[in-house]
This record gives C-alpha cells, sequence and structure tokens, in this order.
C-alpha cells in the first residue's frame, strides 16, 4: 500500500492550482459601503471567488 501524502504537501499542490486573485477581485469581496480601516484583517476564504 502507498504511504499518503502529507496532508501539508496536498495543500501546497491545491493551492498552487488556484489562480491568485487581481487586486480588482480582492475588493470586489469587500461589501459596499463598509469601511475598511488601516491594518485591519481581513478573512479570506478561496471558494469564495470560485462560486462568484
Amino acid at each position: 500500500m502507498m504511504p499518503l501524502l502529507p496532508v501539508a504537501t496536498a495543500l501546497e499542490q491545491l493551492l498552487a492550482l488556484m489562480p491568485v486573485p487581481t487586486e480588482t477581485e480582492w475588493l470586489a469581496l469587500i461589501p459596499a459601503g463598509s469601511r475598511v480601516e488601516p491594518g485591519q484583517r481581513l478573512e479570506f476564504l478561496p471558494f469564495n471567488l470560485l462560486s462568484a
């Protein structure tokens, strides 16, 4: 039986296949009218872009 790939390696390979969002795509994820303070951390899930 072949050993399974480590989870980290599998995730890295999956992330490498995903397109890198452009600045416009990042800004589109911010709800209209909301304020983003300098230094505020934006939570981002890659599948949000895939379902858009």
